[in-house]
């Protein structure tokens, strides 16, 4: 238990110690990185509650910056993500795109890597106690917005798009994937199960997803719900690894994306299942992206001046890349994702070191499915997605954390009373 201690327990200092294990100001760090899309579209107060809460993010990004700096050494995961956010902000100031889009791209990502380091690191206890509760509050209050305006409670600027509470449809799959994985390791953590509440709020974020109807993220969260129904703490999860699902991904995104092996499947596609081979003309974007990123291979062409870098006739709009990597080359170029997969190297490598650990195949699980639906969005400035790869890098410490824990209270969330008499039901009934 000492050794345990010993390393979990850092010192960071009086002052961080303090903060990130207090419940309250860890909601209150997170809530500017994850606050409602919708608050930009309402009438007033919103959008002042919105400006409010994004001069908060710079605030916290600054004193993160300062602490991080100055209270410990910089980890590889934040050396990777910065070289990533510094090529970022190169290719845009080099190309004449955004700058002020682009310190927005670094504010989101390298704010919301810190404060996730620090606080999985310091009390990993209190990062998934807080963003357990303010995730599953948004989640809810963005599916009561579904159902109570069918219509949006505001319609995107430029797009159109129908905005619900935290964001269009389209743009939640971030957001619901980082809660599904919070839900799963605070249940675990604090009860070594899945309890009642943790499966009611899969059945919540299930729900968000389907009332979306956002294809990409209905497969990914499929294959994730399918990976805890069937394989999650069994023998079958050893294959769920790393490495394998990696290969697995680049063997998608080939054939899929460069390929383009849909169309050997036309006659069920478009015959049988009555869908369009381009992916809601996904495919065409890519062609057009491709000639882009040829011309610009390098450096790419950094963050726009529009929406996006593709314009699409069809639509007469800009568009992103619509795929992870797509995207990414073309912001920045073959550098850019060089140091992205770098950043997912380096993760891969935390994951293998405690590959027996049946978080390994859930972290592992969640980043395949969660890629998955990145085959056809990309979500690489969305604060969320940074999140979860803070944690995935994070992991080794986050199941040492998780034993000290375990050691210190060994009581702690054991099944009482009726939950009791139900399982010990449960358990007799699997022995007949």
């Amino acid at each position: 238990m000492s050794f345990i201690s010993t390393v979990v327990k850092k010192d960071y200092g009086p002052l961080l110690n303090k903060v990130f294990s207090n419940f309250w100001i860890m909601v209150l760090l997170f809530v500017p990185f994850l606050k409602p899309v919708s608050f930009e579209y309402l009438m007033m107060p919103f959008p002042f509650i919105d400006s409010l809460l994004t001069v908060a993010k710079v605030v916290v990004f600054l004193f993160l910056f300062v602490s991080y700096i100055s209270k410990k050494e910089i980890s590889p995961f934040i050396i990777s993500v910065s070289i990533f956010v510094i090529i970022v902000l190169s290719s845009t100031l080099i190309q004449n795109g955004d700058i002020k889009k682009a310190i927005v791209f670094a504010i989101n990502i390298l704010g919301a890597c810190m404060l996730s380091e620090l606080a999985v690191t310091i009390s990993f206890k209190t990062f998934l106690k807080a963003l357990f509760y303010l995730l599953s509050v948004l989640v809810v209050l963005h599916l009561i917005s579904q159902f109570v305006f069918p219509n949006g409670l505001a319609l995107h600027y430029y797009y159109g798009y129908k905005i619900f509470f935290m964001d269009i449809d389209n743009q939640m799959a971030p957001l619901l994937f980082l809660e599904m994985f919070i839900i799963v390791l605070y249940s675990e953590f604090f009860f070594q199960r899945l309890t009642g509440t943790a499966i009611g709020m899969l059945i919540i974020v299930s729900a968000v997803i389907l009332k979306s109807w956002s294809a990409s993220a209905l497969v990914g969260w499929f294959l994730f719900m399918l990976f805890l129904l069937i394989a999650y703490r069994r023998k079958l999860a050893s294959v769920f690894q790393f490495r394998y699902l990696s290969l697995a991904y680049v063997v998608a995104f080939f054939l899929l994306v460069i390929i383009r092996i849909q169309n050997l499947f036309s006659f069920l596609i478009v015959d049988v299942l009555h869908k369009d081979l381009t992916f809601t003309h996904r495919t065409e974007m890519w062609d057009i992206a491709f000639s882009h990123i040829q011309n610009n291979w390098l450096l790419g062409e950094g963050v726009p001046r529009e929406v996006g870098h593709i314009w699409f006739p069809y639509y007469n709009h800009y568009f992103p890349g619509h795929n992870i990597f797509i995207e990414i080359m073309l912001i920045s170029g073959i550098l850019g994702l060089g140091s992205f997969l770098l950043i997912m190297f380096f993760i891969g490598k935390k994951n293998g070191s405690v590959k027996k650990h049946p978080w390994a195949s859930l972290t592992s699980m969640l980043l395949f499915c969660f890629f998955v639906v990145m085959l056809m969005e990309a979500y690489n400035t969305i604060p969320a997605f940074w999140i979860v790869l803070t944690i995935a890098y994070f992991l080794p410490n986050c199941i040492k954390q998780e034993k000290l824990f375990r050691q210190e209270n060994p009581t702690f969330g054991e099944r009482k009373g009726l939950s009791l008499k139900i399982y010990n039901s449960y358990c007799r009934l699997r022995r007949r």
